[in-house]
């Protein structure tokens, strides 16, 4: 039996703390879309140069914003994720209640989703051929229900959250229940800081500390921001070295473009030695929140 990491991972964390913490939804006014676009080991070529098996791959899509007039926030995602013969087709809403606390707000966030696990068993390359443990007959899937937690601080330099996934821990048995697989809670913790280095020069460090199972896993980040842009480096423990650039664009700075690029360092003979990831974020304003000013006459005023 393996134990290893099931949901996906993203160098542009630090951009995104919605990718899983619901609790994220309500400590932001704005409404944002963002998407996020990993392949990971480009260049990948399996043993037996199968052009069906193409190197594991995310999508992530993304929208938050905040109702401030019920302390409130709400989001939605959806994830497709690819790795091999399996793929995980994932969709949820989450909702958050915050309070201000200090200079900054708290809050906690749940989400209620579904995940469709599908085998693609011609791609299988077993042993035994005729083991009547496996599945035939092509691709196959089931839905189950997910539930997540959250818990988030936030000021206008700092953040601070701890959430956890797939709590519910749903079982998908495939041909007659012969095989059998479980999405195990992951838990996270991620934490950053933007200071001031000097006109228009901000850094901000970052961390982020994924579990599941016995499986630990450590990403420390520091990216700096010069006007529009910015860039900086990651290491993720016991896999790759990371170099993130973006920019801002648009008068209001709304639309967001970032590039990522991982070089492996860790068992770099057994993969390929680059994965690549791209993000985009557009901050839509916040629409639910607009109303149109009173306007008064003072020649009727009362």
């Amino acid at each position: 039996m393996a134990f290893a990491q099931q949901d996906p991972q993203f160098g542009q964390y630090m951009m995104n703390p919605n990718l899983w913490n619901p609790s994220y939804s309500g400590l932001k006014k704005p409404i944002t879309l963002s998407f996020h676009h990993r392949t990971q080991w480009l260049g990948y070529t399996n043993s037996d140069n199968n052009p069906s098996i193409n190197p594991p791959s995310t999508q992530m899509l993304t929208a938050t914003t905040q109702i401030s007039r019920i302390n409130s926030g709400i989001g939605f995602g959806l994830m497709n994720d690819n790795i091999g013969p399996i793929k995980n087709q994932n969709i949820y809403l989450s909702y958050s209640y915050y309070l201000k606390l200090g200079e900054g707000k708290i809050a906690a966030g749940i989400g209620l989703g579904a995940n469709l696990m599908t085998i693609n068993s011609s791609l299988w390359r077993p042993e035994n051929s005729n083991d009547p443990t496996l599945v035939s007959g092509g691709s196959i899937n089931q839905y189950k229900p997910l539930l997540r937690f959250g818990l988030s601080y936030s000021t206008d330099k700092f953040y601070i959250g701890l959430a956890s996934n797939n709590v519910s821990n749903p079982t998908y048995n495939f041909g007659n229940n012969n095989i059998s697989s479980s999405l195990v809670p992951h838990y996270y913790l991620q934490s950053s800081y933007r200071f001031s280095l000097s006109e228009g020069l901000e850094m901000q460090p970052s961390f982020l500390l994924k579990k599941a199972n016995f499986v630990n896993s450590l990403e420390i980040s520091n990216l700096f921001f010069l006007h529009n842009f910015w860039f900086g480096a990651s290491y993720r423990t016991s896999d790759a070295l990371i170099f993130l650039a973006g920019i801002q664009l648009l008068p209001d700075k709304s639309l967001k473009f970032g590039y990522n690029f991982d070089l492996t360092v860790i068992n770099a003979k057994a993969k390929s030695v680059s994965s690549h990831e791209i993000f985009l974020s557009y901050n839509l304003g916040s629409l639910l929140d607009n109303k149109k000013p009173i306007i008064r006459s003072p020649r009727y005023r009362f």
